[in-house]
């Protein structure tokens, strides 16, 4: 676990980063805390205002009421995964610059390029069906390359399957309003919508070129698997990988990318 070369931040440089954890500042709500968009001084760098995504563990998440997992092992696995030669390496993997293990806070920081971010992605209006599939399937392969480690990977799925529903859906969560935050958090809107053989896919991406009505029920049932409650009911990357690979549209066009079909595709740098 090679914890040297990163920055050991304070709670009150976390705080002051994210105008102490304001709601404003949600970029995503994860199973066990919250992530976060800020600016932060680097120590070592020298970098002044450097764009960062900073990951929350909450002690009052209720699933880390629920279930028995520490703050600081689950701080400690991350950081030893994303230090390791072989995936941080990666070039779509964003780069782990500190980390912060003090008795109030327990967090990592993460560098975010100031092109663009997923939650931006997610709120694009014009990204169609077949490009909005192909994102998913590099997130999922993505995770999949990361999962050869050994740690736990359940909380991974679960976003990914709150990313998944999000980008088919067309919802991302709205925070703004913190009265609301409870009924707006993607996987509990997905929940009391969903029915079984149902699709979430948002009307729009259904006229789209390339939609298969059961691709759409699939992939609706792939991502409601991801969100399951309890960790081993959940699929593994590498299932869903398999799965999202099946869907008729891939299986028809061999993983086209949209823009070799001549559809204008995003190409500006995603963060994960």
């Amino acid at each position: 676990m090679d914890f040297a070369k990163l920055e050991v931040f304070r709670s009150e440089d976390l705080k002051a980063c994210t105008n102490n954890f304001n709601i404003k500042s949600i970029v995503g709500v994860i199973q066990f805390g919250k992530l976060y968009r800020g600016k932060i001084k680097g120590v070592k760098t020298g970098t002044e205002g450097q764009d960062v995504m900073v990951k929350i563990w909450d002690k009052k998440s209720e699933n880390m009421a629920f279930l028995p997992y520490d703050e600081c092992l689950m701080v400690k696995e991350e950081v030893e995964i994303l230090t390791n030669p072989t995936m941080n390496s990666h070039p779509n993997l964003a780069k782990l610059i500190g980390y912060c293990l003090e008795e109030e806070i327990k967090g990592v920081v993460y560098d975010l390029s100031p092109l663009d971010s997923l939650q931006n992605l997610m709120l694009k209006d014009d990204l169609n069906w077949l490009q909005r599939i192909n994102v998913v399937l590099e997130i999922a392969r993505l995770l999949k390359f990361l999962h050869g480690g050994d740690w736990d990977t359940s909380s991974e799925v679960f976003s990914f399957g709150v990313i998944l529903l999000g980008l088919i859906a067309k919802r991302t969560c709205e925070l703004e309003k913190p009265d609301i935050v409870l009924d707006r958090l993607l996987h509990v809107w997905a929940k009391k919508e969903y029915k079984p053989q149902c699709s979430l896919v948002h009307n729009s991406l259904q006229e789209d070129w390339g939609y298969h009505a059961q691709d759409g029920i699939a992939i609706t049932e792939l991502g409601m698997c991801c969100i399951e409650f309890f960790p081993r009911n959940r699929p593994t990357m590498k299932d869903v990988v398999e799965r999202l690979e099946s869907l008729h549209i891939l299986q028809r066009l061999g993983d086209s990318r949209a823009h070799k079909r001549g559809k204008k595709f995003h190409d500006n740098a995603m963060c994960l």
